[in-house]
């Protein structure tokens, strides 16, 4: 029996990344209380009732489009020149540079806005005393698309790192990356630290190698995640754990067991009142607290939309399944990157509807940037051979 576990590119499809998280959406979802876990909600939704069975249908359609529309996209991008998955030092160092600015400016106009309104001290308050959401309700006071949101750039700069570091060279400074994602998961969002990784994963997966785990690292690592996962929860929801009488690690495990299974409970009853403007408020029979706002996509899209929000998911899943198919074989790495971002929200499905939202949008806008800027770049530079390209 192999005592090895290997992660293959070949794991990136969309169809496989959405059974594996509904799957574990399910499974949370099914798990007991034992009258000490939070779970999200206080009754279970029928698992046999009508809704439960169109929610199965429904599931089962979007899996069907999007194996088709990523088949098709894999069949219709040729292969001429686009096999080699390669990517050269000048390519790593330009995006490398070029998100490292945007991450600086957009982490340094989120710290202004919070210190301009709430003071320095604000900072060391909110997180000692375990009040850290406290700094993200200041960041979203009277909030602006602008320079702040291009604090997600720092997503894109851990893979990058990876690939800097793989092909061209290692460095002190190196840290920074890691010092900026790590203000903005403090600051706004944890979904920044589980996107990064996957988009490493991902990278890494893509141009360096498969990731080989013995067992013992796979428990090392996955208790790591487990830790730092509670960390920030803890950091962020101390007071209401502390009520419920939790430790560290029950509300650890707890927290995990709400962010998976309530947007199962969600997608079951949706499909069951089918209607415009669905929220907990108005329907409390899903039994779902209040404060969890992450109820699963087609919760989302058909409370916006009616029935009609299930060919708005369609269309998404249709399309970005035809664009990572398409992309799978080229070899530039904007395309990759974008790809990376489309299976996160693949990966995000089971639970909200990312593939239209600001931080997407953000990223996928970012990273074409980079490749225009590569290409301007090369255009002028080349004959220089500064880089070994």
């Amino acid at each position: 029996m192999s005592k090895h576990i290997s992660l293959h590119h070949s794991f990136f499809r969309p169809f496989l990344i959405m059974v594996f998280t509904q799957t574990a959406s399910f499974l949370a979802w099914a798990f007991p209380s034992f009258d000490v876990l939070r779970k999200g909600f206080d009754k279970y939704w029928d698992i046999f009732s009508y809704s439960s069975v169109m929610f199965l249908m429904a599931y089962l359609t979007t899996l069907f489009t999007c194996y088709f529309f990523y088949l098709l996209g894999n069949r219709s991008s040729g292969s001429s020149g686009f096999m080699s998955y390669g990517v050269s030092k000048l390519e790593i160092i330009v995006y490398y540079y070029v998100v490292l600015i945007f991450s600086l400016i957009g982490v340094s106009a989120t710290i202004g806005k919070i210190v301009s309104v709430q003071g320095v001290d604000f900072f060391y308050v909110s997180l000692v005393t375990g009040q850290a959401n406290n700094l993200k309700e200041t960041l979203y006071d009277e909030y602006s698309i602008g320079l702040m949101s291009l604090r997600y750039a720092c997503i894109l700069l851990m893979p990058l790192l990876i690939l800097k570091r793989f092909y061209y060279s290692k460095s002190y400074f190196d840290v920074l990356p890691i010092l900026l994602l790590f203000s903005i998961v403090i600051i706004s969002s944890r979904l920044a630290l589980v996107f990064s990784v996957f988009l490493s994963i991902y990278i890494y997966t893509k141009y360096v190698s498969p990731i080989r785990f013995s067992l013992m690292k796979v428990f090392i690592v996955s208790f790591l995640g487990y830790f730092l996962l509670s960390a920030l929860n803890y950091s962020r929801n101390f007071g209401y754990y502390d009520q419920k009488g939790m430790g560290f690690f029950a509300a650890g495990f707890s927290e995990i067991i709400t962010y998976l299974g309530a947007p199962f409970q969600g997608a079951i009853y949706v499909f069951g009142r089918p209607e415009k403007n669905i929220n907990l408020t108005n329907y409390p029979e899903t039994t779902i607290e209040f404060v969890l706002n992450t109820n699963s996509a087609f919760m989302h899209k058909i409370s916006d939309f009616g029935q009609l929000g299930y060919f708005y998911i369609l269309f998404f899943l249709a399309f970005c399944s035809f664009y990572v198919g398409w992309a799978n074989k080229r070899k530039y790495l904007c395309f990759q990157l974008v790809s990376g971002v489309i299976y996160y929200c693949f990966a995000e499905f089971w639970r909200v509807f990312l593939f239209d939202q600001g931080i997407v949008i953000t990223l996928v806008v970012l990273s074409f940037l980079c490749g225009l800027v590569f290409c301007f770049f090369k255009l002028f530079c080349y004959r220089q051979n500064v880089f070994d390209t």
